[in-house]
C-alpha cells in the first residue's frame, strides 16, 4: 500500500503535465492517499487496540482522581466547578473516541464494555459526584447525622456502580486478550 502511494507521488509530476487532467487527478489522487491511510489506521493490531482503549482510561481515571481530591480537600467553590468541568469534558472525550475506534474485527465486546463503563463514570459524575459535593458544601459542625449517612450511602453506591462497570470492564478486556492471543500487563 506505501508501495502504490510513494508510485503515485513519484509519477505526479508527469501526470500533472498534462494541463487538463490537473483538475481531475489532484482530488482523485488526495482522496486514494487519505483511503489508504484511514485503511491503514483502522488495520490495528489487538494490542495496539487494547493499548488505545486501556489509555482512554486511564485519561478518565486520572481526572476523577483529580476531581475526588478536590472534592476531599477544603476546596473552593469556583475549583471544584472547574474540576468537575474538566472532568465531564474529558469524559466525553474518551466516549467519542471510544466510538470512533470501532469494533476490532467486528467485535465489538471489549468496546462496548469500555463504553458502559465510560458512560457510568458519567452518570456517577453528573448524579453522585454531584450529591456528594452539594453535602460537602454543608460545614462540617453543621452537619446532621442524617446528611452524613446520605453521604456514607452516595459513597456506597458510587463504590459498588463503580467497582460492577470497571470489573465487567477488566473482564472484558482479559477476554479480548484470550481471544486474540496476547498478554495483558497489570500496572
Amino acid at each position: 500500500m506505501k508501495n502504490i502511494i510513494f508510485f503515485l507521488i513519484l509519477h505526479l509530476n508527469l501526470i500533472i503535465k498534462i494541463k487538463d487532467m490537473k483538475k481531475i487527478i489532484i482530488p482523485v489522487l488526495t482522496v486514494l492517499v487519505l483511503g489508504f491511510v484511514a485503511c491503514d489506521l483502522k488495520q490495528m493490531d489487538p494490542g495496539t487496540y487494547n493499548d488505545s482503549l486501556v489509555g482512554y482510561d486511564a485519561q478518565l481515571m486520572a481526572k476523577l482522581d483529580s476531581l475526588e481530591l478536590i472534592l476531599d480537600s477544603n476546596f473552593e467553590t469556583e475549583e471544584a466547578d472547574k474540576a468537575f468541568e474538566t472532568c465531564l469534558a474529558k469524559i466525553d472525550e474518551v466516549i467519542k473516541l471510544t466510538e470512533e475506534m470501532g469494533a476490532f474485527k467486528g467485535d465489538d465486546k471489549f468496546q462496548k464494555a469500555g463504553l458502559e463503563f465510560f458512560n457510568e463514570v458519567k452518570s456517577l459524575v453528573e448524579n453522585e459526584y454531584k450529591e456528594i459535593y452539594e453535602l460537602y458544601k454543608i460545614p462540617e459542625d453543621k452537619l446532621t447525622e442524617a446528611e452524613i449517612n446520605k453521604m456514607n450511602d452516595v459513597w456506597a453506591k458510587i463504590d459498588a456502580s463503580f467497582d460492577e462497570k470497571r470489573g465487567a470492564f477488566i473482564e472484558a478486556q482479559k477476554n479480548f486478550a484470550d481471544t486474540y492471543d496476547f498478554i495483558v500487563k497489570d500496572e
